[in-house]
């Protein structure tokens, strides 16, 4: 018998059942190495590389052949001559193909793997269990050099893919207590291998040890955020929560079947009265006709409820069954199972029909034609003893047969008394195709979410009474009754909130949002990750932003497909949105304070270098909040100003908490600049933001330009006095730059003089082009510039106030009809705050009007809103009758005739106000065909918000004077406009208009 090693354990040599004496180590190492390349030369360079890396001893090549001569002395003899060979500059090691333990290893492996592959079971388990069997010792054990560990770690590996894939096939094969017993000890070993973990919880899970799999996931988690500062993979998550929802998704096939349903009402239903009716005159109708109903709708709508009400006051037979989860069933299983309590006397004849689908052969169509017909003559016959109903649940899971069967008993219907009624939802890419043509073949019913109040109304029957926090509660649910449910029960349970900082108040009780996240655990895991990563953007995003937040995370556009087709996430003007607030708040819930506040640093990085726009970047430091750090701070100083004009307030709260980290280091000058020039152009208190820069800054612009901004704070508050100090101080600095030195000399003279500015009409009729034109982004890059720019604001400042409250006015519009409220209301304080002038605090005011009024009108109060915007007609400027048409509108919907015709002769009899005039005419004579010339007016002057609202007002008219195909057509026109604008606001107004016009 010749030389047989072993790799595994200690490394070990045999001749003829005798063990050789190997030495130290370093011999046994470098006879590894011949043996993992057995009759391959191996260069001596190439064993020292192996034995010692990049840094070898002088003495290696040495030590190299006083190795091989003593591995070749003991290796010899009469059984195994000449195993150890010089050839050339190498070594060679001859041994036969099963001479080292390592190599029948992986021969086990391939035959196992080759075994799986052909469906043979069993085979494929006994070669891994001989694979494992010889690999039960650490590879390479104790042995030193960059060889021997690169391939210990490949051995490992190795050895847990087959532990894998043995467990896996235990699993299938319903051996889930052996799958434990041999997976356990080696999951122990290995915690962060989620596919070993994920295995040993669905084997203690199928075993019937759901609490014991719970407790192991929970040990998990806490060691992989101790361990690595993360929660535990999407996969594994996932499977967790179909654990705790007892999923029976997750029983094997030979399980997963359909189940006998208990059609039983909930104690509490509320609205669905068109579908009730339709369920109900089917029922009443039953005696002389049949008819098929097909219920859709997301995940919670309460599908098998409406099916429970609506046929619970029939008296005919009920015969009802549901499909438990996507797992393989037996053919025709959720029809056979649903017939089975009606069979009576054919209980005979329904066994062997049971039989014979479990026989079928799919692939064979005579023998599935004639399965169908026996479907459809034993259905006959249990129909000939009196009216049916038939319902099947969660069809969107049932087998193809069970769908054609369905199908074909559909066209039964018009000659049988049989009332065939079904349930089901969207899975994108399972079984399409067939449900298309089930509801082809039934009357479809679409449960949409519960209206507002309803679903207030179903909260105050499942608790009693609506309190405070129900109010704040209750919409989160988006009218989806099982969120809901989930959400009064929590509130009732009286369980602590769940706080999270964030865009969104998030005061879900604890079990709450346990339950709906458990309620997630049909998602596919890669659905469900992004869905989870979608959660850290806040309740509406761009696609793009999804993509840079999901990173690597693949199939992005199916798991998209899903998210959308399960009702979890919705179209948006600005992308995608999450259609329930509570689903959004619980996914966030679920991610520990510490694991969040990461992600959020790790995801405003992430949009910044996508170029994402910086609101967005803020955002995400904000919903942590995240710690200022290095790259926060590096961020700031470039970003700050242009944030600032986009959304003051985020950039106040950034910036405040930049200062006071005490991690700003070169960055605190910049911060403490920008922000001192927001609460300029804000009119906020300088209070110490400009004082102590002003006396510690190294930097002679920044001194200056603080006690500048000191200096005309002084000024606002009418403390003139001080205005001379100040600027004397500032004169007094031998290092004060140029530009600053002539800004305080003409804010000196100016406050002793009293004189008036002169106003810049250019800079005027800038602002108001741009705005009307629907160049919206320039304004806020102007406000940016002069926020980037001191001396250009502080020349801003010394001029006359209008062009500086006119764009703060617009600036107010603007973000008003980009649904952006708090940062409106920021800016129309800074258009109020005045100037150094005083006497104009009248002129430069339209655009405040007009904003004041938008958000009235947000508010719901119309009329305050047109009492604000009556003002416009005291102002004969052009902008006032530019604006005047949103005047006339809302006159007209509050019945105020002579207010809009009053307004409309003004416009009419205004030069250079076609536009305005043809709008305000079409609005108070009801006339879409008027509103669409202004529209093309508008257009071809280039004036994209008139176009807009134009086009708009034409959609409300045509859908007033019933003409809804017109009225379709120039609504898609106006939001298209409209969000090309970011006018959301808007768009959310146009089809409320065109809604309630049509309904009139």
């Amino acid at each position: 018998m010749g030389l047989r090693l072993d790799l595994f354990g200690s490394v070990r040599a045999r001749i003829g059942g005798d063990e050789v004496e190997l030495g130290s180590a370093q011999r046994r190492a470098l006879l590894a190495v011949l043996a993992l390349q057995a009759n391959q030369v191996v260069t001596r360079t190439e064993l020292i590389d192996a034995l010692w890396g990049e840094k070898p001893p002088s003495s290696a090549s040495g030590s190299v052949y006083t190795f091989v001569s003593s591995l070749r002395a003991a290796l010899e003899s009469e059984s195994a001559p000449t195993v150890l060979v010089s050839e050339g500059s190498g070594y060679c090691l001859r041994l036969g193909p099963d001479a080292v333990d390592v190599f029948r290893f992986e021969e086990l492996r391939e035959t196992g793997r080759r075994r799986e592959r052909d469906h043979d079971r069993a085979g494929a388990l006994a070669a891994y269990a001989s694979a494992l069997e010889l690999a039960a010792e650490e590879p390479l054990a104790g042995l030193p050099g960059p060889f021997v560990a690169a391939h210990r770690d490949r051995l490992r590996e190795l050895r847990l893919d087959l532990v894998e894939r043995r467990a896996r096939l235990l699993l299938e094969t319903g051996e889930a207590a052996l799958a434990v017993s041999e997976l356990s000890p080696v999951a122990a070993g290995h915690p962060g291998h989620e596919g070993l973990q994920s295995i040993l919880l669905l084997a203690l899970h199928r075993c019937g040890r759901r609490e014991e799999a719970l407790r192991l996931f929970e040990e998990l988690r806490t060691a992989s955020i101790e361990d690595f500062g993360t929660e535990p993979g999407p996969g594994l998550c996932a499977l967790r929560d179909q654990i705790a929802a007892n999923d029976p998704a997750l029983l094997p096939a030979a399980q997963a079947a359909a189940r006998t349903l208990a059609l039983q009402p909930p104690e509490v239903f509320v609205g669905r009265e068109d579908e009730l009716a339709v369920l109900r005159a089917a029922v009443a109708r039953l005696g002389r006709a049949g008819e098929a109903v097909l219920v859709e709708g997301e995940p919670g709508i309460g599908k098998t409820a409406l099916l429970a009400v609506g046929l619970s006051g029939a008296d005919h037979r009920i015969a009802a069954a549901a499909v438990d989860g996507p797992a393989g069933t037996t053919p025709l299983q959720v029809v056979l199972d649903a017939l089975a309590p009606v069979a009576g006397t054919m209980a005979e004849r329904h066994l062997r029909l049971a039989e014979a689908a479990r026989a079928v052969d799919p692939a064979s169509p005579d023998a599935v034609e004639g399965l169908l017909g026996e479907v459809e003559s034993f259905v006959e016959q249990v129909c000939a003893a009196g009216p049916l109903v038939l319902v099947t649940d969660d069809l969107q899971w049932a087998d193809p047969l069970s769908l054609r069967a369905w199908e074909r008993l559909a066209a039964l219907t018009h000659r049988l008394p049989l009332l065939l009624t079904g349930a089901c939802r969207q899975v994108p890419g399972h079984r399409a195709p067939e449900l298309a043509r089930l509801a082809c073949a039934a009357t479809v019913l679409t449960v949409a979410p519960l209206p507002s109040d309803q679903a207030f109304g179903l909260a105050e029957r499942l608790a009693g009474a609506i309190d405070v926090t129900l109010l704040d509660l209750v919409p989160r649910a988006a009218g989806n009754p099982r969120y809901l449910l989930e959400v009064v029960a929590g509130a009732a349970a009286a369980e602590p909130p769940v706080h999270l900082a964030g865009p969104l108040p998030v005061d879900l009780p604890e079990c709450a949002v346990t339950a709906i996240a458990h309620s997630l655990g049909f998602l596919a895991p890669g659905s469900l990750e992004v869905l989870r990563r979608a959660a850290l953007l806040g309740g509406t995003f761009a696609l793009s932003e999804l993509a840079i937040a999901a990173g690597g995370a693949g199939g992005m556009e199916a798991a998209i497909e899903e998210l959308l087709s399960a009702g979890l996430l919705v179209t948006a003007p600005r992308g995608l949105a999450f259609r329930h607030p509570a689903v959004q708040e619980s996914l966030l819930a679920r991610f520990s304070r510490s694991i969040r506040i990461a992600m959020h640093r790790e995801l405003a990085e992430a949009l910044d270098s996508g170029r994402a726009p910086v609101e967005r970047v803020a955002a995400q430091l904000l919903a942590g909040p995240v710690p200022p750090d290095r790259w926060v701070h590096e961020w700031l100083t470039r970003s700050a100003a242009d944030l600032a004009a986009r959304e003051p307030y985020s950039a106040l709260r950034l910036l405040w908490a930049a200062l006071a980290s005490g991690t700003a280091g070169p960055h605190r000058d910049r911060h403490t600049v920008v922000l001192a020039r927001l609460k300029h152009w804000l009119g906020s208190e300088m209070g110490g933001t400009a004082g102590r820069p002003a006396g510690q800054s190294e930097d002679p612009a920044v001194r200056a330009e603080m006690r500048w901004l000191m200096a005309v704070s002084h000024h606002r508050r009418g403390d003139r006095a001080r205005v001379p100090a100040d600027t004397a101080d500032a004169l007094a600095d031998p290092l004060i730059p140029a530009v600053w030195r002539h800004l305080h000399v003409a804010l000196a003279s100016q406050a002793r003089c009293q004189a008036g500015a002169r106003r810049s009409q250019c800079v005027e009729d800038r602002v108001e082009a741009r705005y009307l034109a629907g160049r919206w982004d320039e304004l806020i890059s102007e406000l940016s510039r002069v926020l980037d720019d001191g001396p250009a604001m502080a020349t801003m400042a010394l001029g006359h106030p209008t062009p500086a409250r006119r764009l703060s006015g617009a600036l107010a519009l603007v973000t008003a009809r980009r649904d952006r409220s708090v940062d409106a209301g920021t800016h129309l304080r800074a258009a109020w705050q005045g100037g150094l002038d005083e006497d104009a605090e009248a002129e430069g005011g339209e655009f405040v009007v007009a904003a004041r009024a938008t958000m009235a009108e947000q508010l719901g109060h119309h009329r305050h809103a047109l009492e604000v915007l009556t003002a416009l007609t005291r102002r004969p400027t052009p902008l006032a009758h530019r604006l005047m048409p949103s005047l006339v509108r809302l006159a007209v919907d509050l019945g105020e005739h002579d207010q809009a015709k009053y307004a409309t002769l003004r416009c009419e009899r205004a030069p250079d106000q076609a536009v305005a005039a043809l709008r305000c005419r079409a609005l108070l004579d009801h006339d879409p065909l008027v509103a669409l010339a202004a529209a093309a007016m508008a257009g071809e002057n280039g004036d994209e918000l008139d176009a807009a609202e134009a086009t708009e007002d034409a959609a409300v008219l045509f859908a007033r004077n019933g003409l809804l195909v017109e009225a379709t057509s120039a609504l898609r026109t106006a939001v298209a406009r409209y969000q090309e604008l970011g006018a959301h606001w808007d768009v959310r107004r146009a089809a409320a208009r065109t809604k309630r016009a049509g309904e009139r």
